[in-house]
């Protein structure tokens, strides 16, 4: 077994760097900017304090060791891309919440799927949180190992300037990536990690709330979610699209949608305490 392998589902410590992640912020076609946004000349303002793992998240305050503690996981909507911290949703949920909760950001960059759950799977083994908030990314972005054992996240795109962040590999590679990535693929491996996660906080006792931003998610036929996630911790998202702000770089949610998404999480946690 590689060390990549044990890594990643044996690690003693919990570390998002065990794996690369595709920072495609400096990388993008101009003409998919939201017009709703001209502060692209801005990014540069926004500063970005992570902790030694690359988390968002400092560790210095609320400590590990407050007994209500939530651990939010996601992609770059939840890490906060181009909007200051203050803004993230994970932040404004401990807001909604109050100080005697401890929340946490635990969102990456480009992350998928199979990211989030294994980044779960960690911090459950080595923390003790109450709750989990997951805002999951589509179902098209995978995380899988390459031809050097290395651990790699993967979306799909036809846009040539983010593929020259796939310059690392074989096109050969990221080619065979694009045919396994189906729409059936991709919808069996979300549910895979779903219930993977479910799984994890159930037999912890943890509360597991869930949503998306993705279309490709919520649009699925509601019995189909019905039969195969957990409705009941759903936090329904889709009324927010007509009326989405973005970040200075125009592609990434923006304060006022950060704070809808973290009163629509406080709003279905709050509904079902005890």
């Amino acid at each position: 077994m590689t060390n990549s392998l044990k890594n990643y589902f044996l690690s003693k410590t919990f570390n998002s760097q065990l794996h690369d992640t595709i920072w495609d912020i400096d990388s993008f076609d101009s003409k998919n900017i939201h017009t709703k946004t001209n502060d692209i000349d801005k990014l540069d303002t926004i500063k970005y304090e992570v902790n030694e793992y690359g988390y968002r998240t400092s560790e210095e305050t609320n400590n590990f060791f407050n007994e209500n503690l939530i651990g939010c996981f996601g992609c770059s909507n939840t890490f906060g891309m181009a909007i200051e911290y203050k803004d993230t949703w994970p932040f404004l949920l401990n807001k909604f919440i109050g100080d005697e909760w401890c929340v946490k950001n635990y969102g990456v960059p480009g992350g998928s799927n199979d990211n989030i759950s294994r980044l779960i799977y960690n911090f459950v083994s080595n923390k003790k949180p109450k709750i989990i908030c997951c805002l999951f990314p589509d179902f098209f972005r995978m995380e899988f190992f390459d031809v050097n054992s290395d651990l790699k996240n993967f979306r799909k795109t036809e846009n040539k300037e983010i593929l020259k962040t796939y310059s690392f590999i074989q096109h050969e590679f990221y080619m065979a990536y694009k045919k396994i990535s189906t729409e059936d693929n991709g919808i069996y491996n979300f549910i895979k990690n779903f219930k993977f996660i479910q799984n994890l906080c159930d037999n912890k006792n943890i509360k597991f709330y869930w949503s998306t931003w993705a279309r490709n998610i919520y649009c699925l036929d509601k019995s189909f979610i019905e039969r195969h996630l957990n409705i009941n911790n759903y936090v329904d998202l889709s009324h927010l699209e007509s009326n989405i702000d973005y970040g200075l770089d125009g592609i990434h949610f923006g304060p006022n949608t950060s704070k809808n998404i973290a009163k629509e999480f406080y709003d279905k946690i709050t509904s079902q305490k005890p």
